[in-house]
């Protein structure tokens, strides 16, 4: 589905089934999708797909052929690209402490 002219027929359960396998839909949520959005989504399949080809094609070059500085850089690299989803703020475990504290005292 380029956009490239008129389109003369479609194999609608290809399409649909396509969309299923990539976005992880089942059938009803597929066709539940408005027409323009899953139309949209449809085009981005092989755009989205090549991204993650890139992807691997860069990983697989980095794997094969670096030195473990290369390494480490492309992996900050990566890591920098994923930045923070989440900060935990971590829970003090005052049980544990206690616990730690009357190990200490039996010795």
């Amino acid at each position: 589905m380029s956009g490239a002219g008129d389109v003369e027929a479609i194999d609608l359960g290809y399409v649909v089934a396509r969309a299923m396998r990539f976005y992880g839909w089942t059938y009803w949520e597929a066709l539940d999708t408005p027409v323009q959005a899953f139309w949209m989504l449809h085009r981005n399949i092989d755009r989205l797909s090549a991204e993650e080809d890139l992807r691997a094609l860069e990983n697989t070059a980095v794997a094969t052929r670096a030195s473990p500085d290369m390494v480490e850089a492309y992996e900050a690299e990566r890591r920098n690209r994923l930045g923070t989803v989440a900060i935990e703020r971590p829970v003090f475990d005052r049980d544990g402490l206690n616990a730690l504290r009357s190990m200490t005292r039996t010795v």
